[in-house]
């Protein structure tokens, strides 16, 4: 037990030690019904140490561990939603949650489509915003935490809110504008990617960009076919990597 422990080999859940789950509440809404309902979704975990292939999964895309750590990215052992079982942590299922103050999203990468994700958060969650710096010369608003991180690791300022849609606090938005001089939407570069980086950045008043629609769709798909270099080329060409 201890040299799995400390070797963090997971072979059971001996390293677990003294662990209590970590309760997250708040309304999840999915349809206008919802919406009205204000329904409850609890959702709970038992957090544990990252493995080893959990640090080499995330190095894919050139994360560290501390950069995780500092997104409040956890890896969990065991999640339940409204007090159901709904996954235990597997070398061939891992799962991850991505914390927001009181409330939480889980993400299975290797998972079926239908259960890769869970959450339980709202509009106001945004993705990177309490790790933003008080001031900048650019931000990039992007689509989802894992490239917020891979952006980060690369020197930049990133945010994502929780979907890919034109919809802004106007409040927050106003905020973030007199931090950072320049702001940059950049979504996936598949068709409702573009259309929706379009939208918003028309709405803010803002620059967008996309990744070639021959190569992948965001900067972490990116990462896992090309080197760092090439992307921070792309970026040069549109004059955004070279104010770092």
């Amino acid at each position: 037990r201890i040299v799995n422990r400390e070797l963090k080999l997971g072979l059971d859940d001996g390293y677990l030690l003294d662990y209590t789950p970590v309760i997250f509440n708040s309304t999840n809404r999915k349809t206008k019904k919802e919406v009205e309902k204000r329904q409850l979704t609890d959702i709970r975990v038992k957090l544990m140490p990252f493995l080893k292939q959990d640090l080499l999964y995330w190095s894919q895309f050139g994360i560290s561990e501390e950069t995780l750590k500092m997104y409040n990215v956890r890896s969990v052992f065991k999640a339940w939603i409204n007090k159901q079982y709904f996954h235990n942590y597997s070398h061939k299922e891992p799962i991850y949650a991505y914390l927001f103050n009181d409330r939480m999203k889980l993400y299975r990468p290797f998972s079926k489509k239908e259960v890769k994700w869970r959450n339980n958060c709202i509009k106001s969650d945004i993705q990177g915003l309490e790790q933003l710096p008080d001031k900048g010369d650019t931000l990039i608003i992007t689509k989802s935490l894992k490239d917020v991180m891979v952006l980060y690791e690369l020197g930049f300022n990133a945010i994502a809110p929780q979907s890919e849609t034109p919809n802004f606090d106007e409040a927050l938005l106003k905020d973030l504008k007199k931090r950072f001089k320049r702001i940059i939407v950049w979504y996936d570069n598949d068709d409702p990617g573009v259309r929706n980086s379009t939208l918003l950045t028309e709405k803010i008043d803002a620059e967008y960009f996309n990744i070639p629609k021959n190569m992948p769709k965001d900067p972490s798909d990116f990462l896992l076919d090309y080197e760092v270099s090439v992307l921070l080329e792309l970026l040069s060409e549109k004059n955004i990597y070279n104010e770092f």
